[in-house]
This record gives structure tokens, C-alpha cells and sequence, in this order.
């Protein structure tokens, strides 16, 4: 197990044992007992390690499967996006009660003090179907992600005890830069390929946003609520 508290942190799927998922769970209390672990990589994220574990329990039953979430297998990977992983554990942990958004349920949450390394069991949610940006959406889908939004700005929306929780990345000027950055950079590269399918007015639309996208970061921070960071179809 990796630097942590309580039952620790587990940094690959050997260490999903009967034993540790017991402690865990325990460590939640909810009092099950498993007895046998079949886990198998799932998803193709380069930022983290995804497993889906099939458990087997003694006495009473609980989730057939659930979901284990853990850092990348490169450490590089790591280094780069723990302040990502900070954020999701404790939003997971400190935030997600608070709010009325749709996430699956978190049975254990630990990281490590560096955020390099970190352990999520979560729900295992795969009867959902997971959207798909280059095939778009229904008008009822986008209305239901757009009112899942709601259920997560609007019951923290300008709380100030929000500041309180050190892993939330907050805006400034050098989150400002690299943003600006990154948006202009994606933005040249989709035009290049595309261009020949891209009306003028859409190209026009991208490059003043790359324009507009520093001073946006820089504008007043009131009101303020918690916001995805990433949220797409």
C-alpha cells in the first residue's frame, strides 16, 4: 500500500485483495466481508488506472461489482495531474453530500500528501451509456446535463466556506496563462485540419475565443461556485 491513512492506499490492481476491499468497506461502515476479488482494466484514460472488480462476499451481500480508480501507471502522469486527483478525492470525500449533482456512490476515498497516489471505490455505473462528442445529443439529454450542472453550482453557489478546502484549484493569473495557452494551441492544430470544412465565421469564432480566453481568466471571481473543470457530453 502507498503513504496514507487508515486502510491506506492501494497503487496497483494486485493489491485489490479480499482483505484490503474488506478494510475499506469497513473503513466506511458498511460491514461486509469479501471473501474473493476478480478485477479487470477498464477505460483507456493516460491520467489514471481504472478497474472494474467482480466480488464474491461472505454473509451479507453487497455491490456485485464496483469501481476502483488509481493513479496512472506512469509517474510522470502523476506528477502532472495530482492536483486533479486532490481535487476529485475530496470532492468525493468533503464536497459531494453537500450537493445535489448525479455521481456515483463513493464507498472509500484516500490520498496520498504529495496527491501523487489515490485510491476511489466507487459504484460500479456500467448500465449508464457515456455520451459521445462527435455524435452529439437529444434535446432531452443536453436539458439533463445542463440541470445536472444546476444541482452542482447552485447549493455551494457563493459559499465562502468553500475556500476553506485547500484541494480546490481556484483561479489565477498562471491557471489564467496556461489556459489561454493550451486553448490557443488546440485551437491552431483543429483549424490546420480541418480548415477546409470549417466556414470563416467558425474559424473567426476560434480565434478570437484564443484571444478572449486570458482576460476571461482574469475577470472578477464573484459570485463563485464549485464548477466541473471538464464537463462534456
Amino acid at each position: 500500500m502507498g503513504e496514507g491513512t487508515d486502510v491506506g492506499i492501494v497503487d496497483g490492481p494486485q493489491e485489490l485483495t479480499p482483505g484490503w476491499i474488506t478494510a475499506a468497506l469497513d473503513h466506511g461502515g458498511h460491514g461486509l466481508r469479501v471473501i474473493d476479488v476478480v478485477s479487470e482494466r477498464i477505460g483507456t484514460g493516460q491520467m489514471g488506472a481504472t478497474y472494474r472488480m467482480h466480488l464474491t462476499y461472505d454473509g451479507s451481500p453487497g455491490p456485485a461489482t464496483l469501481v476502483a480508480k488509481l493513479g496512472a501507471d506512469d509517474p510522470a502522469a502523476r506528477a502532472l495531474v495530482a492536483p486533479g486527483y486532490a481535487a476529485e478525492v475530496g470532492f468525493y470525500t468533503a464536497l459531494a453530500h453537500t450537493v445535489s449533482v448525479r455521481t456515483p456512490r463513493c464507498w472509500y476515498g484516500q490520498i496520498s500528501a504529495d496527491s501523487a497516489s489515490f485510491t476511489l471505490l466507487l459504484d460500479d455505473v456500467a448500465d449508464c451509456a457515456p455520451g459521445v462528442q462527435a455524435e452529439g445529443c437529444s434535446v432531452a439529454q443536453a436539458s439533463a446535463a445542463v440541470m445536472n450542472l444546476v444541482g452542482l453550482h447552485a447549493p455551494r453557489w457563493d459559499d465562502r466556506s468553500l475556500w476553506e478546502q485547500g484541494f480546490l484549484m481556484r483561479p489565477s493569473p498562471e491557471m489564467a496563462r496556461g489556459m489561454g495557452q493550451a486553448f490557443q494551441s488546440a485551437a491552431e492544430s483543429f483549424v490546420e485540419r480541418y480548415r477546409s470544412q470549417l466556414d470563416h465565421d467558425v474559424t473567426a469564432t476560434l480565434e478570437a475565443v484564443s484571444d478572449a480566453i486570458i482576460p476571461w481568466g482574469l475577470t472578477g471571481l464573484e459570485p463563485f461556485s464549485l464548477v466541473h473543470g471538464d464537463y462534456r457530453l
